[in-house]
Order: structure tokens, then C-alpha cells, then sequence
């Protein structure tokens, strides 16, 4: 079978390429074809660096910031590009949804893959594509794992949503509030799945990083959101306290968060998997690396999102509860020893349940 996936596939985020990657190998190891939807968001990839508006301003500190940004932008899509490189694509739709009305993939199935692929936050002609508005109506549909972000459909979005999900014939959500929220909509057989990177085998990620340098760190840091002075001398100081070798930490610098005197920079997205899978202590607020932590058994502590974005805690929150690993999730003011984290997370028997149960809903759901 010949499938499309709608999913974030294309910008600056490891999470996201990683899903989109896993969704492509958990399918071909079921003996299907799969190509990506080469569409993207406005924003994905940054500013643009056509427009000569990006490079001036009537102020020198401006110019300097957007100098910096570009930079920076560049530096990112070095990086990246690599990953890019490997997706099966369709041509080439841009951020124009009636692109791909006018000239849909051919395929049998439309999947809307996972990641924040319903947050209907923005404009709808930004969200469209993930509703699979496009194709004939004799292609079936299904939804693996996407998650709304946390927000709900707007009401004046809320008929159109509604009458594209009842074209599904199989829909699941990444996070346990989802399945909630979409069955008081009226969606009664919407089910809770794994996200793709948890589905996928271990063997593949072992391949995807065969060519790294596999340097043992001792602690790697991925903290995401803007500059958080605070997080960051906490966690500074939390390191010196402990005695940690700062020429031997990490620091993934995907986005604004620095520290100081530890190696700072931003990696591959095949590097990023590759310091997680040899790190000796994984210290993050990031969904995707509590996901590769515990498929490589690295010890890790994962920081909460304060109580204005805590609704970012529950996709971690969806797979450690009931789980002997529940207790690695802290707040930053609560975490005062890195210590009681450094025991291995031994959650592969939890793994191989989760990989079942993905790849049996995409068995049933496809045939």
C-alpha cells in the first residue's frame, strides 16, 4: 500500500523529525510505500533571508540581532539539512494548502502523522493540510498520534474540524486529554498511541547513529523555550555543586538557553540521538529526549514547565505515570542533587508494550 503522511517533517526541530522518521520506518517494516507531504509552515524555517527587510533596521542593536539571527539560521540549516535528505517527499507544495488541493498525492491512504499536527493555535490555512482536506473520498484516513498542543478547537474552526475527523476511519491521540476532549466532541472511537519515535525499533536508531563519534558525555543538557537566566543558573549551579567535569558537559543549543563554561552547541539531528544514547546523565524538559533516554537506558531527570506552560508536561506525564520512573519528573526549584536520577531507567519491557500496541492499531487500521 502507498501511503502519505501529513506530519512536520520539514524545519529546526529534533522531536519533530524524529517522529516523522520513526512514522516512515514503522510503516515500511509493515511491507508499506510512504512518502512525506513536502509542506510546511510559514515559520519553519525561520526568517526569510530573501527579503532584504531581514538585514536593516534604523537601529544598530536591531541589526545586530537580526545579523545574529541569520547567522544562527544558517548554522541550523547545516545542520539539518542531512535529515532532510533522507525523507521520501512529494513535490514540493510549500505553505499553500490549495496546492495540494488542486494536485493531491497519488496514494491508497492519507495518515495524519504525529507532533503538535492538530494545534489549531494559528490560522486554519495554517493547520489545514492536517486534517486531510484533499484526496478523493474513497482514500482512507486515519490519525496516528497527533496532539493538539494542549488547546482546544476554536469555536468558529470547530464545524469544518468536525466534518473533516468524521471522514476518518481510524483516529488516535498522542496525549490522554486529547482522547477525553475529541470523544465529548462527539468522536467515540478516538484511541490514546505512542508517539512514532516509541514505535519504531531500536535497531533503526542504532543505524541512523552508526557513524557518530558516540562520545560518552557526562551530562547532556536540552532545555527548550527562550533565554530562562534563572533555569540557567540553577542547573550552573547545581553542576559546580557536584563536582562535574564542565569540559565534559553538553549543551544542545537548539534554541536560547546557554550555560556557562560547558560546551555549547547545536548538533545534527543523527548527533543529538547519538549524545543522548551515550550520555551519563540527561538532564531536559523535552518530551522527545525523555523518549530516546529511556530507549537507550540513559538516566535522566526531566524539569517541569513552570504553571503557565505546565500543560507541556503532560506528554511526558503520559508515559511515565503508573511507571517506577514517574519520580524523574521535578521542578527546578526542587531539584537540588542530580544524584537520586543517575539510576538506569530500565524501561525496556514498557517500550516493547507501547511498540505492540502502536503497530497492532496501524495493522488493524490499515487493512
Amino acid at each position: 500500500m502507498k501511503i502519505a503522511v501529513a506530519t512536520f517533517c520539514l524545519g529546526y526541530n529534533y522531536g519533530a523529525m524524529l517522529q516523522a522518521y520513526a512514522t516512515i520506518k514503522a510503516l515500511e517494516s509493515l511491507g508499506h510505500e510512504v512518502i512525506l507531504i513536502n509542506q510546511h509552515q510559514p515559520w519553519s524555517f525561520g526568517v526569510d533571508e530573501k527579503n532584504w527587510r531581514s538585514y536593516v533596521s534604523l537601529k544598530p542593536w536591531v541589526i545586530k540581532y537580526k545579523w545574529h539571527v541569520l547567522w544562527r539560521q544558517r548554522k541550523l540549516r547545516k545542520c539539518f539539512q542531512p535529515m532532510w535528505q533522507l525523507f521520501p517527499l512529494t513535490e514540493y507544495y510549500g505553505v499553500n494548502i490549495e496546492s495540494i488541493i488542486k494536485n493531491p498525492p497519488v496514494c491508497d491512504c492519507l495518515i495524519t502523522g504525529s507532533d503538535q499536527t492538530w494545534n489549531t493555535s494559528a490560522d486554519q490555512k495554517f493547520y489545514a493540510a492536517y486534517f486531510l482536506p484533499f484526496g478523493s473520498s474513497n482514500i482512507k484516513r486515519i490519525a496516528y498520534a497527533p496532539s493538539l498542543g494542549g488547546v482546544h478547537f476554536k469555536s468558529k474552526d470547530l464545524p469544518w474540524i468536525l466534518d473533516k475527523l468524521n471522514n476518518y476511519s481510524a483516529i488516535s491521540v498522542r496525549e490522554k486529554e486529547d482522547v477525553d476532549y475529541l470523544r465529548s466532541l462527539g468522536l467515540e472511537n478516538v484511541v490514546q498511541m505512542p508517539d512514532p519515535t516509541l514505535i519504531a525499533d531500536k535497531k533503526i536508531y542504532e543505524s541512523f547513529i552508526a557513524s557518530e563519534t558516540h562520545k560518552s558525555y557526562d551530562v547532556v543538557m536540552y532545555i527548550l523555550g527562550g533565554k530562562n537566566k534563572r533555569l540557567e543558573q540553577s542547573l550552573y549551579d547545581l553542576l559546580k555543586k557536584e563536582d562535574v567535569d564542565f569540559s565534559n558537559v553538553l549543551n544542545i543549543t537548539l534554541q536560547d538557553f546557554f550555560c556557562k563554561n560547558v560546551i555549547n552547541k547545536i548538533t545534527t539531528v543523527q548527533g543529538w540521538v547519538d549524545a543522548i544514547a551515550n550520555a551519563k546523565m540527561v538532564v531536559t524538559n523535552s518530551f522527545h529526549a525523555v523518549v530516546f533516554s529511556l530507549i537507550f537506558n540513559r538516566p535522566f531527570v526531566y524539569i517541569n514547565f513552570s504553571i503557565k506552560e505546565c500543560n507541556k508536561n503532560n506528554r511526558v506525564k503520559t508515559i511515565l505515570e503508573g511507571t517506577s520512573q514517574r519520580f524523574r519528573m521535578i521542578d527546578i526549584n526542587e531539584l537540588n542533587s542530580l544524584k537520586p536520577f543517575r539510576v538506569y531507567p530500565d524501561f525496556r519491557h514498557e517500550i516493547d508494550m507501547l511498540q505492540e500496541k502502536g503497530l497492532k492499531y496501524l495493522i488493524e487500521s490499515l487493512y
